[in-house]
């Protein structure tokens, strides 16, 4: 094999695997499940080893470790997607709700720890969203609401 050839074959996946580390560390930091991103350092192991055992085959050859590796990959980014369910503010699935409390904007319940020494309200609106003509101003205060909103959770 040429030098520039062999230049390119380390260079270009070397290149390639630093950006997807990249992205798959920024893709974890949104809580993606780590596990996913373990298993993907495994698939670019994979990939540099067979690279190198295959240097010396046929092209068709050598695009066998790419082919796997682009679908391992697309396989991961599908499954690694962050949790976007709602999480209870005391961690479980069971609790007891808290007396309805009257705020200045409206009535909030919140839930009891597994004990029932401590009161949670999550999820309090304090401002309006900085969206729109909000964005980089000061904070507004947040308008009322009706009913009893649900601070259960985060």
């Amino acid at each position: 094999m040429k030098k520039k050839h062999l230049a390119f074959f380390i260079a270009f996946p070397i290149s390639l695997i630093l950006i997807i580390l990249f992205l798959l560390f920024l893709y974890d930091l949104l809580n993606g499940p780590v596990v996913f991103f373990v298993i993907q350092l495994y698939v670019i192991v994979g990939l540099i080893f067979s690279s190198i055992f295959l240097i010396n085959q046929k092209k068709r050859f050598r695009l066998i470790p790419w082919g796997i590796f682009v679908l391992l990959t697309t396989l991961l980014l599908g499954f690694s997607r962050p949790l976007t369910s709602r999480k209870s503010a005391t961690f479980t699935d069971k609790f007891e709700k808290t007396e309805v409390l009257t705020l200045a904007n409206g009535k909030v319940q919140g839930a009891y720890t597994k004990d029932k020494e401590v009161e949670i309200y999550a999820g309090i609106p304090y401002a309006k969203p900085p969206i729109g003509e909000y964005r980089w101003k000061e904070t507004q205060p947040v308008e009322n609401w009706e009913g009893i909103k649900d601070c259960t959770y985060f």
